[in-house]
């Protein structure tokens, strides 16, 4: 008989518990009808005088008729309190007429007899009124952490059966917030309790219908909270629901008629556009988890899949979508990438066009732009390289110089065979050759400051080795090893200090670009080594503005990197490594909450605009949006 868990009582039930919760006495005196009620206590004034006067002692007149006097006036006052008691089962005859003909049953005019019949003024009646509808307000707060639209109808549909005026039914909400928050103001919306959250959204939800008649300014002031963190609170209980009207209204309704139908939920759920939007992107992602779920290596984005996420993009007008689903499809094809150049450490030159085919399938497989896909695969394969050159430098360090050049003759074999794969990919123009594109694309690895020294050493080592192979590869691996070939502090110092100037100047006109370029010819520095160092000048520009209160700079990301000379491909390694990016969008987001909040909708865009522009990680702006709650 235990083996299911007894139903739990509605809302409801608390018509039932109105009239359990009468005195003997009172179920009596709810039966007696009113001109009998009338009759009863004007005899109990009579029979109490009458009774005084045969048993007070005739000693006087007097002293009789003080008696009958006093006994009279305890009669009526027996009267009245039989008045009171019989008054105050209103409430259970209500929730006898509620039980038996349903919210939707009952007719605001049977509630109103019930006036006449317990001898209640209008004043005394709201009162009861009023009782009823605070217990059933009650009863649906019992369970805060059950969001139900079916709640606030059937607490409309009991408003509107008994008769209850719109400024008691305000005035209802305001007492059972005061009752709740017991003397103790709220800090912040962050600590409302998940009642008191439950009784603000059906609050608002339920004002919403009153055409004016009822608001929120009298409930906000006793809570202590304003605008934006009512709205904070309805996002938040109102996201659930919404997500799973969103769900039925695809499935039931189609592609024109959806956009229309979701307006209307959210006017009736109190919704503003920046919770509806994270409701949209949070279903669009759900979606790509289940087209392209991390790690697969055969998820591809087919025709069908294209056309099921074309639709659920204009239904749900996702403002990111680029964004969001290049933040699925680039793992999976850096998953490639890795793969693709672990297989270079094995494969000879003729396979180079297979590696770079294979590559290329899932480029096109995954629909990924040719700038992502470059710097992904620019990026894992400085990775790599760093990889080898740290533990060839480690090696050094340990004063095992024969391991040491084993190493680094790994690492120059696969720069080598990079560069021939490379050379299949057409990202470079005609006739360069494998190792000007080692150069480009690996030059200026960096290694831990406690390996500088012997970094360096190694750049020393194969300057004067003998070995045919390493001096086969030389200007390669003093390309990657620029950043520690002794003799260039100097130069470098003289062209970080020009980076800096720019910077700070923040002119970044083409003959500011046109004399880096100069500066760079007449110090006589490697591409690479330039491009590294200004990618620490850029580094340490956004790390001042993530600390800064101002945003505006960094509308103008591209044109720095482009007066820099900093590849696009280039800043996927620093980001990376150093998380900038989502130092700056997080500023950034601290910044637009400081000046409005919850976000709206075009400070949501400006954010993504700013990811763009930093060609950041992608739905890096929406990830920091989740962080720091809109």
């Amino acid at each position: 008989m235990f083996s299911e868990p007894p139903p739990e009582p509605s809302a409801e039930d608390v018509f039932e518990d109105l009239s359990t919760e009468l005195t003997s006495l009172q179920r009596i005196l709810k039966q007696v009808p009113p001109l009998a009620m009338g009759a009863t206590t004007n005899t109990l004034t009579a029979m109490t005088a009458i009774v005084a006067w045969f048993l007070t002692p005739s000693v006087s007149r007097m002293a009789t008729l003080l008696t009958v006097g006093a006994a009279g006036t305890f009669g009526r006052q027996l009267g009245r309190r039989l008045t009171q008691q019989r008054q105050q089962v209103v409430p259970a005859a209500i929730g006898e007429l509620l039980r038996e003909g349903g919210l939707k049953g009952v007719r605001e005019d049977d509630v109103a007899m019930l006036a006449d019949r317990y001898g209640l003024s209008p004043e005394q009646f709201e009162l009861q009124l009023k009782t009823v509808y605070s217990r059933f307000l009650q009863a649906l707060l019992e369970e805060p952490e059950d969001i139900e639209t079916a709640e606030v109808a059937s607490l409309s549909q009991l408003r509107r059966a008994i008769g209850l005026p719109w400024n008691t039914t305000q005035r209802v909400h305001v007492e059972e917030a005061r009752l709740l928050l017991d003397g103790q103001p709220l800090t912040s919306v962050n600590g409302m309790s998940p009642v008191l959250k439950k009784l603000l959204w059906i609050s608002m939800t339920l004002f919403s219908t009153s055409n004016n008649q009822a608001d929120s300014a009298e409930l906000q002031k006793e809570l202590g909270i304003d605008d934006a963190s009512v709205q904070q609170v309805l996002n938040q209980l109102s996201a659930p629901l919404y997500a799973s009207a969103v769900t039925q209204s695809i499935v039931k309704y189609n592609r024109t008629q959806v956009p229309q139908v979701l307006q209307t939920i959210r006017k009736t759920l109190k919704l503003d556009d920046t919770g509806s939007q994270e409701v949209h992107n949070a279903i669009y992602e759900a979606q790509l988890s289940l087209l392209l779920p991390a790690g697969s290596r055969d998820s591809k984005i087919t025709e069908s899949t294209q056309q099921v996420l074309g639709n659920l993009e204009g239904i749900l007008q996702i403002r990111a979508a680029s964004s969001m689903l290049q933040s699925r499809t680039v793992p999976l094809y850096q998953q490639a990438v890795i793969e693709a150049l672990d297989s270079l450490d094995s494969l000879n030159g003729s396979s180079f066009a297979s590696i770079w085919g294979g590559l290329a399938l899932r480029q096109q497989e995954l629909a990924l732009p040719r700038d992502r896909a470059k710097a992904s695969l620019i990026e894992q394969a400085r990775r790599k390289a760093t990889a080898q050159l740290s533990e060839a430098a480690t090696a050094q360090a340990n004063g095992e110089l024969q391991l040491a050049m084993q190493r680094l003759q790994q690492l120059y074999d696969f720069s080598s065979r990079l560069g021939g794969m490379l050379e299949q990919s057409g990202w470079e123009r005609s006739g360069i050759s494998s190792s000007s594109i080692v150069e480009k694309y690996l030059g200026a690895l960096s290694v831990g400051p406690d390996l500088e020294t012997a970094a360096q050493q190694l750049a020393q080592a194969v300057r004067n080795s003998a070995n045919d192979e390493l001096k086969a590869g030389e200007s390669s691996i003093m390309s990657m090893l620029a950043l520690s070939t002794p003799g260039r502090d100097s130069a470098k110092q003289q062209y970080t200090q020009r980076l800096e100037a720019i910077l700070q100047a923040a002119d970044l006109s083409d003959e500011v670009g046109d004399s880096l370029r100069a500066l760079r010819d007449s110090l006589e520095l490697p591409s690479a080594l330039c491009e590294k160092l200004a990618l620490n000048a850029y580094y340490d520009w956004l790390l001042d503005l993530s600390e800064r209160e101002e945003r505006g700079p960094l509308e103008n990301a591209r044109a720095v990197r482009n007066c820099l000379q900093i590849e696009e491909s280039s800043v996927g390694e620093l980001y990376t490594n150093t998380d900038v990016d989502e130092l700056v969008l997080s500023k950034c987001c601290q910044l637009l909450r400081a000046d409005q909040f919850p976000l709206t909708t075009e400070a949501t865009q400006w954010l993504q605009y700013i990811e763009t522009q930093l060609q950041a990680r992608p739905g890096l702006a929406a990830q920091v949006l989740r962080n720091i709650g809109t």
